[in-house]
C-alpha cells in the first residue's frame, strides 16, 4: 500500500535545528526524505536516527533544485516540505493525517507562524497566497527559483486545486540571525542568494519586488525604487508573492512622492489596494493614494495657469471630473474602512477651489 505523506527537506549543518523538527512529525510522516547540501556535522547522523533517508546533493547556489532533488524520491501520495528551524504545530500534527485522508484538494496553503520571542510567547501569523508546504506528490508539481523557491505556479499552471486549511508550521529562524551551524548570518545569506537569483533570472517578477524591498531596507531609495517600478510596471508578476507585491507597491507609492512623481504615487497605491487581503497594509495606501491625489491634482491646476484660455478650461474640467470621482470612491469606502486618509468634507473643498476656478476661468473668456 502507498504511503500517505513523505516529509522533505533540504538541510546543511543543522544538528541544532533538525531533532526539533524532526520529533515534531516522527509519527506524523510515513517517510523522511532529507537532502544534504554539505553538512560538516551530525546533521547526517541525527537524519538518520529517525530513519531518514540522507541524499547527497552537490550545491548548486539553486534551491529549487535541491528541493526537487528530494521530491523525486519520495513515494507517499502527499508530500509535506519544512525547513531544519521549522515545526509542525502540535495540534496540526493531530490534524494533518485525517485531513489527508479525506481530501480532494491537490495543495494546501498553510500558516507560517514566526516566533519572535518564547518568553513571553509572541510571534506573527502570515498566510500567504501561494505558500504551499503540502501538496500532492505529482511529477508535474515541482518547485522554481533558485531563490524564493515556490512549487505555487507549476500546481497553479496544472489546474491543481489549492484550498487553505489551519495547519500551523512553527518559524523558529526568526529567534537567532546566524543560519546553518553559525557559519553565516541570515541577512548576508538572504542578501547573497537573493542579488544573484535576481540578476539570473531578471523576468522573476517575485524576485524583483523581493530585491527592491530589500534595497528599501538597507536605504538604498534609488536602486530600490528603480526596481520596484520595474517591478510593477515592466514584469507580470501574476505569480509573485501577494504579500511582497502589496507592500512593494506602497513602497513605490512612498519613493514616487518623495521624488514628486505622483501620478506614479497614485497608481502603485491603487494597486496595492487592488490586492485583496493584509488589510494591515491598506491604512497607510489609503492615506498614500490620497495625498497623491491631490498633489497631481494640485500640479494640475498650477499648470493650467500658463496655458491658452480654452486649453486652462479643459484641464480644470478634467479636474473637476477626477476630484467628483474621488470624493464618490471615498463617500464608498467609507462604510468598509475605519480610518479614511481625509474626509468628504476636506475634499469637498478641494472641489470647491477647482470649481471656482474654473467658473472664473470660463467668466474670463472674450
Amino acid at each position: 500500500m502507498k504511503p500517505l505523506l513523505s516529509l522533505c527537506m533540504i538541510v546543511c549543518n543543522e544538528e541544532n535545528n533538525l531533532p526539533r523538527c524532526l520529533n515534531s512529525v516522527k509519527n506524523v510522516v510515513d517517510e523522511i526524505i532529507i537532502v544534504d547540501t554539505g553538512s560538516k556535522d551530525q546533521t547526517r547522523p541525527i537524519a538518520e536516527q529517525f530513519g531518514g533517508v540522507v541524499l547527497d546533493f552537490e550545491w548548486n547556489e539553486n534551491f529549487a533544485d535541491a528541493r526537487n532533488y528530494g521530491l523525486e524520491r519520495a513515494t507517499g501520495e502527499w508530500i509535506l516540505v519544512l525547513d531544519a528551524d521549522e515545526v509542525l504545530e502540535e495540534k496540526s500534527q493531530k490534524a494533518i493525517r485525517p485531513l489527508l485522508q479525506e481530501s480532494t484538494a491537490d495543495a494546501y496553503e498553510c500558516t507560517l507562524r514566526a516566533l519572535i520571542s518564547l518568553e513571553p510567547w509572541q510571534y506573527i501569523d502570515r498566510k500567504t497566497r501561494g505558500w504551499i508546504r503540502l501538496f500532492r506528490n505529482d511529477p508535474k508539481y515541482r518547485f522554481r527559483s533558485m531563490y524564493h523557491e515556490a512549487v505555487f505556479p507549476s500546481i497553479f499552471e496544472a489546474n491543481g486545486k489549492i484550498e487553505n486549511c489551519d495547519l500551523i508550521i512553527l518559524h523558529f529562524g526568526p529567534l537567532s540571525e546566524k543560519v546553518q551551524g553559525g557559519q553565516t548570518t541570515r541577512s548576508e545569506r538572504s542578501w547573497y542568494y537573493l542579488k544573484r537569483a535576481a540578476e539570473l533570472e531578471p523576468e522573476n517578477g517575485n524576485l524583483q519586488f523581493y530585491l527592491g524591498l530589500e534595497y528599501y531596507q538597507q536605504g538604498d531609495l534609488e536602486n530600490a525604487y528603480k526596481t520596484l517600478k520595474r517591478a510593477a510596471l515592466e514584469i507580470n508578476t501574476k505569480m509573485a508573492n501577494l504579500y511582497q507585491t502589496k507592500n512593494g507597491l506602497i513602497t513605490l507609492a512612498q519613493l514616487a512622492y518623495q521624488r514628486e512623481e505622483f501620478d506614479l504615487a497614485f497608481g502603485a497605491a491603487k494597486g496595492s489596494l487592488a490586492i485583496e487581503g493584509y488589510p494591515e497594509l491598506n491604512a497607510p495606501a489609503y492615506r498614500l493614494s490620497a495625498e497623491a491625489f491631490l498633489q497631481a491634482i494640485d500640479q494640475a491646476i498650477r499648470r493650467s495657469t500658463s496655458l491658452d484660455p480654452l486649453a486652462r478650461i479643459q484641464s480644470l474640467r478634467q479636474c473637476v471630473r477626477l476630484l467628483q470621482e474621488f470624493q464618490a470612491e471615498l463617500s464608498q469606502s467609507l462604510s468598509t474602512h475605519n480610518a479614511p486618509p481625509l474626509t468628504v468634507q476636506e475634499l469637498q473643498g478641494w472641489l470647491e477651489n477647482c470649481e471656482d476656478l474654473l467658473q472664473k476661468a470660463e467668466a474670463n473668456l472674450p
